[in-house]
């Protein structure tokens, strides 16, 4: 049987995510359990008002911010005892089919990954029609092309070159001095095109990591071109 174990990362938004957690409740699909990660604030008061024993709740001690807390959402080892993950942020909401939906495609093809049409919900105009997403193409119904996947990892060299760029120096200072993760770290830089700025004698595995990168950057278009374009020009405002 598929269960989903179901990670909320929220901070300060009680409303939201009382909103969230109810639109799990009214899934038709019942398999999963759920856990808030709560980023230092006051939402185990929602969580206990829900009353719900499939929702457990874990709060930081401290403050960690929205990218920390929600990394340790995507952490791959299993807390609740779930098959298949699922990172539902506090201020979005499932439909209540969401998860049955993606429980038969899981039935049909043991899938690494799924990822589902995203509904995009205003306020003032309520639902919007399903191809209206924040994504355009990638949410075109069946498998995705290789091509589409090798996107997010162009996406992911582009932020990684992005702050290579910004903040080389304060990246070799931070430098692991366990060799294992000093090597992971090295590959990384290799494979954004940035090995140089290490010196290190250029390995097998390196020179891999260092074509690979380069192929992706010539065969693949930048994601990422737009948003961190419009980060540069926030910069040079917030400099004026």
């Amino acid at each position: 049987m598929l269960t989903f174990e179901v990670r909320v990362p929220t901070y300060n938004r009680p409303d939201l995510l009382a909103r969230a957690l109810r639109s799990l409740q009214a899934q038709t699909y019942p398999h999963w359990i759920a856990t808030v990660y709560d980023d230092a604030s006051a939402g185990e008061e929602t969580v206990r008002a829900i009353a719900d024993d499939r929702i457990r709740y874990r709060r930081n001690p401290q403050k960690l911010g929205a990218c920390e807390n929600i990394d340790k959402c995507f952490n791959p080892a299993s807390v609740s005892g779930g098959t298949h993950g699922y990172v539902l942020e506090d201020d979005n909401f499932l439909l209540p089919g969401f998860l049955s939906l993606i429980a038969s495609h899981l039935e049909k093809t043991p899938w690494q990954l799924i990822q589902a049409n995203q509904r995009v919900w205003s306020n003032a105009h309520g639902m919007h029609q399903e191809d209206e997403t924040t994504r355009g193409l990638w949410f075109q119904s069946g498998r995705m092309e290789v091509i589409h996947l090798r996107s997010f990892g162009r996406g992911l060299q582009s932020i990684r070159r992005y702050i290579l760029e910004h903040a080389g120096s304060k990246v070799l200072e931070a430098l692991p001095q366990k060799q294992n993760l000093r090597d992971e770290l090295v590959s990384i830089l290799a494979h954004s095109g940035y090995s140089h700025l290490v010196p290190v004698n250029i390995t097998a595995p390196l020179l891999r990591a260092r074509l690979k990168g380069l192929a992706l950057r010539l065969t693949q278009p930048d994601p990422c071109a737009e948003f961190l374009a419009k980060l540069d020009e926030r910069s040079s405002l917030c400099r004026l």
